[in-house]
Formats: C-alpha cells, structure tokens, sequence
C-alpha cells in the first residue's frame, strides 16, 4: 500500500525533470498543447459610405485586417488609415490591446500621407 507522501513524491517527479545544463525544469506534457484557439469575432469596418462585416481572430493585428480589406476595397495596404475609438491604429497593434470585441465598430480611411506619394 502507497501512502500519500509516496504518491504525492511520485507525482512531483513525474512533473519535473532536470536539464543537462543543470536547470529543474516542468515536464512537457504533450497532452497541455490542446488549447483552445482565441474566439472569432465580427468587426464592421466602414469605409466611405460602404459597411463591411469580417470576422477575425481576436488576437489579430491591424494589419491582418489592412491585408483583409485591401482586397475588398482596392485600398493598397500601405494607404489605409484604421481609426478605433477616435484614435489612429498601428498596422502591428493587436486587437485586443485597445479592447476590440465583437461586433466593435471601426473606420477605414484612405491615409493622406502616403496616397499622394503612390500616384506619381
């Protein structure tokens, strides 16, 4: 018969291996890879006076949604200004970090810095 001083030392080794280097380390459990993957959500993007619904990964970037839109609109990537709560986005932020949630709502303008530059 185990006591449960034996098991609980059992389990401990069980979760914990030492490295060559020296360094006591968890053991990977391949098991632990099956997370859940980050929701979806719908954004709608206004662009001119036209709505458009896309439905994104949480965790996305501006610029995922820069690549998504470039092809709805025929806006080159490079000349798209993205506005979320009144303030300019950066094409590498996250969604998430400024609190995008489904159905959140967002502009899509053409950036006059650059449109100028792509006609010549």
């Amino acid at each position: 018969m185990i006591d449960a001083g034996e098991e609980r030392r059992r389990r401990q080794k069980k979760e914990w291996e030492m490295r060559p280097g020296g360094m006591l380390v968890q053991k990977w459990n391949p098991d632990s890879d099956n997370h859940p993957s980050p929701p979806t959500i719908l954004v709608q993007v206004k662009y001119g006076s036209v709505y458009h619904e896309i439905n994104i990964s949480s965790q996305a970037t501006f610029g995922d949604l820069k690549n998504m839109l470039s092809g709805l609109t025929g806006l080159h990537h490079q000349d798209q200004m993205w506005l979320f709560k009144d303030k300019e986005r950066n094409f590498n932020a996250f969604l998430d970090v400024p609190n995008v949630k489904d159905e959140s709502k967002m502009v899509l303008a053409e950036d006059p810095k650059w449109s100028p530059l792509r006609q010549r």
